[in-house]
């Protein structure tokens, strides 16, 4: 994961090196605030279901309002957080997958268009009027309440995972991109977090971007800062780091990768890197 998680009190987990699931619940979530809701971004598909609390979640810029019952999808590389709201108990289980782990049931990955076939920080959400929440919650209620054998949790996580993704890629074709045009979030500030991933080789700077959007540099942190929980350079950072990631694991050098995911400086990013990962990026596959 690219962040170490902060999952509460957990009332279940199984993790192994393609799946995590847990089912965690923290009584008071507002004393453990500055560690939930820290940004994060995973190398893994994440699907979240809210269970109870009140909080919203940010991703990528755009601001979602929780509910009981409501669904969360982020794909891998997807900047999150949440955001807690009282100290209402927050409840919640999650599901983190690797995305090759359907390759052998999906070989043309439809059941990933939901993740992938989107703006990142657009239709991350599903309620019940988007999708059968119900179907979903007794998928993760038969996960939860699994046999404490790990051969048969992984089946029935495995299981469950694929019955879960159906039902979201049904929500997703009937939604088709008629919410995919509006965008919860600052249009400047999606256009921005647009702009950066679209470049994130090239050459970036606050200066830059405030020389290019029109907007001063402190007004363009502080509501990018409001719309991400970072920074503009935080979050260039991250990403580039999670670029790079992406390259060493698919076969890379640690230079090239440094080189071509905009580092200029290896021995930043070489501190960078292991400071994220806890891992230097030349040991990231042993």
């Amino acid at each position: 994961m690219c962040d170490k998680l902060n999952i509460g009190d957990v009332m279940f987990m199984y993790s192994d090196e393609k799946i995590l699931f847990h089912h965690s619940l923290d009584v008071n979530p507002m004393n453990l605030e500055a560690n939930l809701a820290a940004p994060r971004a995973h190398n893994r598909n994440e699907i979240l279901y809210f269970i109870s609390g009140r909080a919203s979640y940010l991703v990528e810029g755009s601001v979602y309002k929780l509910v009981p019952g409501s669904i969360m999808i982020m794909r891998s590389g997807e900047m999150h957080k949440i955001v807690i709201e009282d100290n209402q108990p927050y409840e919640r289980m999650a599901l983190h997958f690797d995305a090759d782990i359907m390759n052998l049931i999906d070989k043309n990955g439809v059941l990933s268009e939901p993740f992938n076939n989107r703006p990142l920080g657009v239709g991350n959400f599903y309620s019940s009027n988007d999708i059968r929440i119900g179907h979903i919650y007794e998928c993760l209620k038969s996960i939860d309440s699994s046999p404490e054998d790990n051969e048969m949790r992984r089946i029935a996580i495995t299981s469950n995972l694929f019955a879960i993704l159906y039902e979201i890629k049904l929500a997703f074709d009937e939604r088709g991109n008629k919410k995919f045009s509006n965008r919860p979030v600052q249009s400047l500030v999606g256009e921005i977090i647009a702009y950066i991933n679209a470049n994130l080789s090239s050459q970036l700077s606050l200066e830059m971007l405030s020389e290019k959007f029109f907007i001063s540099k402190n007004h363009l942190n502080r509501i990018f800062k409001i719309a991400t929980g970072v920074t503009v350079w935080e979050y260039i950072k991250l990403k580039r780091l999670i670029m790079a990631r992406n390259s060493i694991l698919a076969g890379s050098s640690a230079i090239a990768a440094c080189q071509s995911s905009g580092f200029n400086d290896y021995s930043a990013f070489y501190r960078a890197y292991k400071e994220r990962f806890g891992v230097s990026p030349k040991n990231q596959n042993k």
